[in-house]
């Protein structure tokens, strides 16, 4: 049965148990596992949640949660893009609730138990339950003022205005409303102790007593005008730093003095707060998470698109369609790193179209080292995580169906594994993904086998994999070198006749002479003086040598080209034949120094 606070209920949903992420308050069982760490780390998930946390560190665990958890229910992702469209349509509401925020986390903190020190002294714990009831009040208020006035279209936010209308309509919330201020006056009295201390001729004390008890000349509220350390008004010196512990928890009689003032003092406010026990900031704080994360992707997103960078709101397709059609998708953290490059001018980024279907729902991706394949893949997954958790993906149209799992495999460095050598590692990460993925997964392979074995059994490991694939269904991009295995792709899939996934070749696209490059984004921040290449570097064949290649980052169908970047990545680190020559040769080494060869 749904907790019930000091109002109604809403649709069977209390305001307790009102999300704006999950209908109907209930929070959704998943048929997958969550996103693993190495997943994350695959996907370059870090710049994403640092982005949509506000690059505030503290909310930075509720944006991983989210994000660590995708959705496969289309009705839940639905739920919350209509949330999230509501917050970006409406930049007041937006902001007026990110204004909130600090109340609800202030409330939050107020629901957790309570310290030793209160615990012991009670008196404390009902001042801090008094503080906690005024800032629901205030919360309350506050939201649902924001939301009569915005008048939102989303099903989540109509939900929670309605419940706070009913709480607060409520004759507990009114009578609580009306006895605050009242409440609060009545506990100041005892916000501000005098004490008198005798001392001996000696002057060692000797004797004290409390001379008066009322309400405060400065300082904050009780427990801090004790531990103050601004100076009161007319004291002859500053007011010291007390341990709270050591000075509320003594057995001395003049702190069991004290402690019978002010219970005597706050004994009218206690017996008051008695009539107000269902009345828990709880009911709404729960909800400080939720806002921070669809407050600051409403900020983000919008900001983004400012920037000149679409993004769209996918169609939800069945899930048994296993459908992902994106026009013109980037990487999400490829765009975020790009932002904050110090260089000046605005930045490019090349799109590529992301498909699956017909023409394949296994791609084999081949493409020169720094041509853009991991890149692709990053804003395959990406997307379908933005999606899984109800945001916008980056693209000008999408849609999607949900996806169950995320499975990466990026082959690092090897890890060293003892008595296992790297194809070890390889084939255990593949049984891995066969023994949990499901056709409605997405699976994203990063040159595994590279490097691994000859290329032989490279590609014939490869090949069993690829029809494994076929077989299972589940959308999947592999990125590999094995230019062979992409140029095999009728025969991959002459070989499972009875799937229905067919097996695809996709290329990272190249200029050659007389080429023209595809349109990048361009995109960057207001004020930005002049221009910068970012990633559409310029066409300088001096730069690139005669007749070379330079990659366009543009992902498309098509057949492997077998063309390598190797020279140009050799002229950047300067070990073409051209720099190690006059390198050497600056050092007197070789045949062109002087000196000669031997010098």
């Amino acid at each position: 049965m749904p907790a019930w606070s000091s109002g109604g209920m809403v649709d069977g949903v209390a305001l307790a148990e009102v999300s704006l992420l999950w209908p109907d308050g209930v929070r959704g069982a998943r048929r997958g596992g969550g996103l693993r760490a190495e997943t994350a780390a695959d996907l370059d998930l870090d710049p994403l949640v640092r982005a949509l946390a506000g690059r505030e560190r503290r909310r930075e665990s509720m944006v991983r949660a989210v994000l660590g958890e995708p959705v496969s229910d289309g009705a839940v992702i639905a739920y919350r893009q209509a949330v999230l469209a509501d917050l970006m349509t409406d930049a007041r509401l937006r902001d007026g609730l990110a204004s909130v925020l600090p109340l609800l986390a202030e409330a939050a903190r107020g629901e957790e138990p309570a310290s030793h020190t209160e615990a012991d002294w009670g008196v404390l714990a009902f001042t801090r339950r008094l503080n906690d009831l005024a800032l629901y009040v205030r919360a309350a208020d506050r939201i649902k003022g924001l939301l009569a006035a915005a008048s939102p279209a989303s099903r989540g936010l109509n939900a929670l205005r309605a419940a706070l209308e009913e709480e607060t309509g409520g004759e507990t919330f009114r009578a609580l409303q009306a006895g605050l201020p009242a409440l609060r006056a009545q506990l100041s009295q005892g916000e501000c102790i005098t004490l008198a201390i005798n001392l001996k001729p000696s002057w060692e004390p000797e004797s004290a007593a409390i001379l008066s008890i009322g309400p405060r000349t400065a300082g904050r509220g009780i427990l801090q005008r004790l531990l103050a350390s601004q100076e009161a008004e007319h004291a002859l010196t500053p007011l010291r730093r007390v341990d709270a512990s050591g000075m509320l928890g003594a057995e001395h009689s003049l702190a069991r003095d004290l402690r019978a003032l002010l219970e005597g003092t706050a004994a009218p406010v206690i017996a008051a707060l008695q009539q107000f026990h269902t009345v828990h900031a709880g009911a709404l704080a729960h909800l400080e998470g939720e806002l921070a994360f669809l407050t600051g992707a409403a900020e983000l997103f919008s900001r983004l698109r400012a920037m000149g960078l679409p993004f769209c709101v996918p169609e939800v397709a069945p899930v048994e369609e296993r459908a992902t059609h994106i026009e013109a998708g980037f990487s999400l953290a490829l765009a975020l790193r790009l932002l904050v490059d110090p260089r000046p001018g605005p930045r490019r980024i090349v799109p590529s179209d992301i498909s699956f279907g017909p023409g394949g729902r296994v791609w084999i991706l081949t493409g020169p080292n720094r041509g853009g394949k991991t890149t692709f893949l990053r804003a395959v997954g990406l997307s379908h995580l933005l999606f899984a958790s109800g945001l916008p993906v980056p693209g000008r149209r999408a849609r999607l169906s949900p996806v169950d799992r995320i499975i990466t495999h990026f082959v690092t460095q090897e890890r060293g594994t003892p008595g296992e050598g790297r194809l070890d590692e390889e084939a255990e990460g593949l049984a891995r993904i066969f023994a949990e993925a499901t056709p409605q997964s997405l699976i994203l392979l990063n040159e595994v086998l590279a490097g691994s074995t000859s290329q032989v059994e490279a590609l014939a490991l490869a090949g069993d994999a690829v029809r494994g694939l076929r077989l299972l269904g589940a959308r999947c991009v592999f990125a590999t070198h094995l230019h062979d295995l992409a140029a095999s792709v009728d025969r991959l899939n002459a070989a499972v006749p009875d799937a229905d996934s067919t097996v695809g070749s996709l290329v990272a696209g190249v200029l050659e002479p007389g080429d023209s490059a595809p349109d990048p984004f361009t995109f960057g921040r207001s004020g930005d003086p002049g221009s910068a290449p970012g990633l559409d570097p310029p066409d300088d064949p001096a730069a690139r040598g005669e007749d070379e290649p330079r990659p366009t980052f543009h992902i498309m169908p098509g057949p492997p080209r077998g063309l390598s970047f190797a020279s140009a990545i050799a002229r950047q680190h300067g070990i073409s034949f051209a720099q190690l020559r006059a390198r050497l040769a600056a050092r007197g080494i070789g045949p062109g120094a002087a000196g000669g060869a031997g010098a």
